[in-house]
């Protein structure tokens, strides 16, 4: 699996008009059109399918996990800090301190809303070492 990186391609069927068929047709889609077009069938809308690449890779799904559970842990860490820091009479943490932390997670908070991550399904572990990830 790891050495046929085409098995990651995922087939889609559009139904797309005459007029917006691009590159090679295969004899039976031309024979098709023709026939539509002897018929006065402008408007007929014909399949086709192209084949694209998906981004839900078993790498791009660990990324999107340990971006996760890093935002969270640091939103967790820095929630527990300023609940302590307000209990005691005299702060011993500065606010310095809590904006480095929020400094920490802005890159953080901005990595996770990528419009790609959206496409990537959730980390289940990894069946094998990942030569991308190394």
């Amino acid at each position: 699996m790891a050495n046929v990186p085409h098995s990651r391609l995922k087939t889609e069927t559009i139904n797309v008009s005459a007029e917006r068929l691009k590159g090679r047709l295969s004899n039976k889609l031309a024979e098709r059109i023709q026939g539509g077009f002897k018929l006065k069938k402008f408007d007929k809308r014909y399949h086709q399918q192209r084949k694209f690449l998906s981004l839900d890779t078993p790498e791009n799904r660990f990324i999107k996990m340990v971006v996760n559970n890093t935002k969270s842990q640091t939103a967790q860490l820095s929630a527990k800090l300023a609940l302590a820091n307000a209990k005691k009479e005299i702060p011993r943490l500065s606010t310095a301190f809590f904006d480095e932390l929020k400094s920490w997670q802005l890159p953080l908070i901005k990595m996770s809303k990528q419009s790609f991550l959206k496409e990537v399904g959730e980390h289940r572990g990894l069946k094998s070492e990942s030569l991308v990830l190394q």
